[in-house]
């Protein structure tokens, strides 16, 4: 009895208050990088970032290129996951199971081209992912997000995504998300993609 009282003085006195998620093992991705027709190199000056799609300030991990002697130009970038608990916000520095995970390619200059995105985390996981961008972001020109010639639910899947999120020319407005380019996807926005609902565009 007296060893119940001890356990039960000690739990009390843990800080339940202060802890608002479970860490969990990460996620390691790896594998080439590609932009525009190059493959990136480890003496490129070049950072790979990873974010939590739809959280444009999250940062869940990051690479520069030649850190790991052992890669050689390859990437290596552990995401860092958790389990909140009842009651708590998400933080902006680590992913939950089941979440998309978006990646970026981060010049010298600090512009970001989009990379590659991923579903299906797993704890302690281990994926190959190759990531490829253009060479520069994708031109946002109008409510085809998908860029896929054809305005639907495809399209406003994205834009939900975003809804309400900063926008800016730095995560290319959102990924086209923000069809106005006036730094929020919201409502005008939401007005322009049915604007144009279900019909085919160039």
């Amino acid at each position: 009895m007296r060893y119940h009282a001890v356990i039960i003085v000690v739990l009390l006195s843990m800080p339940f208050v202060t802890l608002g998620s479970i860490p969990e093992p990460s996620m390691v991705f790896y594998g080439t990088i590609q932009l525009g027709s190059q493959f990136v190199t480890a003496s490129d000056d070049i950072t790979v970032i990873a974010r939590v799609q739809g959280m444009s300030q999250s940062l869940v991990g990051s690479y520069a290129m030649g850190d790991n002697a052992n890669a050689q130009d390859n990437y290596v970038l552990p995401v860092r996951l958790e389990t909140l608990l009842i009651g708590n916000t998400q933080s902006q520095k680590a992913a939950q199971i089941g979440q998309n995970i978006e990646f970026y390619l981060r010049l010298s200059d600090g512009t970001e081209y989009f990379a590659g995105r991923f579903n299906g985390l797993e704890r302690g996981g281990v994926e190959q992912l190759n990531l490829f961008a253009d060479g520069g972001p994708i031109v946002c020109d109008g409510p085809d997000l998908y860029n896929d010639g054809f305005i639907d639910m495809i399209d406003f899947h994205i834009l939900a995504t975003y809804w309400l999120e900063g926008c800016s020319a730095a995560n290319n407005w959102c990924h086209c998300a923000d069809i106005n380019k006036m730094g929020s996807v919201d409502l005008t926005d939401l007005i322009a993609l049915y604007g144009d609902w279900m019909n085919a565009v160039e």
